[in-house]
């Protein structure tokens, strides 16, 4: 994985398919502080570009930039 943002899946899906969606993952700490404090973290610890045909995480980034570009408001 990495940050190889040109990988492909054994479907031959890119980053820039149709069938590949990006995932934004939180940390395990922001569920328990979203829980119970109504709190939770607008930025995300990483993103995986997943296919959504065979289901393969094609790659992952934590650069920040990407993180930021995103992020739910």
């Amino acid at each position: 994985m990495g940050d190889k943002l040109d990988a492909r899946c054994k479907c031959n899906n890119g980053i820039d398919s149709f069938w590949v969606s990006p995932e934004a993952h939180y940390p395990l700490w922001s569920f328990f502080a979203g829980l119970l404090l109504g709190v939770a973290p607008s930025l995300p610890d990483r993103i995986r570009w997943r296919c959504r045909t065979c289901g393969t995480v094609i790659a992952e980034s934590r650069d920040q930039a990407v993180r930021v570009q995103h992020q739910e408001m």
